[in-house]
């Protein structure tokens, strides 16, 4: 593991638990775009960083309100 693994890693440790807190504290409106998808995203994804695929998501979609409104194609 290289030191940029090592710092991301530092970054993102117990992340799930901190944005808890904060929505406990703060409420959801305190969360930006990004942060309120990937909370939501928590359910989904159990053991994963889900920052990086809501970050991915908000870039195709371009806002939350979009992404919540597109049509889903099977």
């Amino acid at each position: 593991m290289d030191m940029q693994d090592k710092n991301e890693k530092n970054v993102h440790a117990n992340r799930r638990q901190r944005m808890r807190q904060r929505y406990r504290e703060h409420g959801i409106d305190n969360f930006r775009d990004h942060e309120v998808l990937e909370v939501l995203l928590y359910y989904c994804y159990q053991r994963c960083d889900t920052n990086e695929i809501a970050h991915k998501m908000l870039k195709e979609f371009k806002t939350l309100q979009h992404l919540f409104d597109a049509n889903v194609k099977l």
